[in-house]
């Protein structure tokens, strides 16, 4: 088994130094999927959460990995449908934050493209995974890594909006928009964003009342994410907001919704 392992690590890795892969799969209790993870973390950096070309030369895909892929394809690929049973079966839903992790890992750039054969297979391969359940065990892992880093987190704050968008589109419309800033500022799932409630509150007090004639472009989507990194409180509004900093007119007209309805704001 240890045999098997050392090969497996240096056949994904290429690491060609025997004695680093022994060591990242010794400390990794000879799990390859951690030892895996560990070894791109230190060596390369940022691997195992995030979509990776593979090399294609005598790679051999384990036959439960590939069942896995039948059942839920058709014609070759995955369709939305199919991928939204396969997250069915993964213990998700299509808005689990950790779905959008699981997108990014197999490189699914929009919920109306399609997931080829390839690109499931391989990705699944690197992870070291040929089942569902050890599919089940990365996502929490990757859940994990969600609440703890902070990097992480925003990189999938970031990956979301082009995931979401329709493809002939440069907008969100209001309602999605607001269910996915309330999943990415719970303070409930101890997120890495921590923010007031007492300015979480009006925030979406505020969208509601502008959702008829709201639309979200990605840059709105990503100020939105600086204006909540660097303000995390009422207090912090107070006394840092630049009105005559590039703000969105949304962030500017919440500024002034906040001043007309919060008492000594």
């Amino acid at each position: 088994m240890e045999e098997d392992a050392i090969h497996d690590f240096i056949e994904l890795t290429q690491c060609r130094d025997r004695k680093k892969a022994e060591r990242y799969l010794r400390e990794s209790h000879w799990n390859v999927n951690y030892a895996l993870n560990d070894f791109y973390d230190k060596e390369v950096g940022n691997f195992f959460s995030t979509y990776k070309d593979v090399p294609q030369d005598n790679v051999v895909y384990p036959p439960e990995l590939i069942h896995v892929f039948d059942q839920y394809s058709e014609a070759g690929v995955i369709t939305f449908e199919g991928m939204i049973t396969y997250i069915g079966d993964l213990s998700l839903s299509i808005d689990d934050l950790v779905t959008i992790c699981l997108a990014q890992l197999l490189g699914w750039e929009n919920l109306l493209a399609p997931i080829t054969r390839e690109q499931f297979l391989a990705q699944w391969f690197l992870q070291g995974c040929s089942t569902i359940n050890e599919m089940k065990t990365v996502l929490a892992d990757l859940n994990g890594k969600l609440e703890k880093d902070r990097g992480y987190f925003k990189e999938i704050y970031m990956y979301t909006f082009p995931l979401l968008v329709e493809p002939d589109q440069n907008k969100l419309d209001a309602a999605s928009t607001i269910e996915y800033w309330k999943l990415f500022f719970d303070q409930e799932k101890k997120y890495p964003m921590i923010i007031d409630q007492e300015l979480l509150d009006p925030w979406f007090v505020y969208l509601g009342e502008q959702s008829e004639n709201m639309s979200v472009t990605e840059d709105i989507w990503k100020m939105v994410y600086q204006f909540f990194n660097r303000f995390r409180s009422l207090g912090d509004v107070k006394q840092g907001y630049d009105e005559m900093a590039a703000w969105p007119i949304l962030i500017d007209e919440f500024i002034e919704y906040l001043q007309d309805t919060v008492p000594n704001f």
